[in-house]
């Protein structure tokens, strides 16, 4: 198992086994030994940063999540925990900059399109964020914290009128919102 490249698949399976088994550690060893052999195994790349993120290693999660994503960049759901592994780590740029990638290769999901339009508010970029937050208005309608959002960021830019209308949504979505 150890000697030739072509047994990548193997430690790959090896690790699953391990995972199945409750033992992370020796998983995470034979994923490390798979992607050592095939830096293109993009699936022992995910499987490793799985591991790193659920055992506190946000860096090193962070860094195999980004070869994961170099190698199937349409993967949601892994650019929505970079995103928010960054995020957590007060790296907000960085979050905002993976979301971005992602807008430009796939359609996001209304969960991204939400985290992308918080960040680009955070960051000032209120036209940015307006068209994020309408994205995920667009597949989801009732999600007050986008319309609470939508209201902040038209505040921002001066669009009182836009903004009552952002934040009467959210009292009607949710009557008993906190002020």
């Amino acid at each position: 198992l150890k000697l030739s490249p072509v047994y990548a698949k193997a430690h790959y399976n090896l690790g699953l086994c391990k995972l199945a088994q409750g033992r992370p550690k020796e998983a995470e060893k034979a994923f490390r030994q798979a992607v050592l052999f095939d830096p293109d195994h993009a699936k022992a790349w995910r499987k490793l940063g799985a591991i790193r993120e659920e055992t506190g290693f946000a860096d090193e999660a962070m860094a195999a999540f980004r070869q994961f994503l170099r190698l199937s960049p349409k993967d949601g759901e892994v650019r929505e925990r970079l995103a928010a592994l960054y995020e957590s780590s007060n790296r907000s740029q960085e979050a905002l900059a993976v979301l971005q990638m992602g807008a430009q290769v796939f359609s996001l999901e209304a969960n991204s399109l939400f985290m992308g339009g918080r960040l680009a508010y955070a960051f000032g970029r209120f036209e940015q964020a307006e068209s994020w937050l309408l994205r995920c208005l667009e597949s989801d309608d009732l999600n007050w914290e986008a319309w609470h959002y939508l209201g902040n960021v038209r505040v921002g830019s001066k669009d009182f009128p836009g903004a009552v209308r952002a934040y009467e949504k959210v009292l009607e979505i949710k009557p008993n919102h906190p002020p």
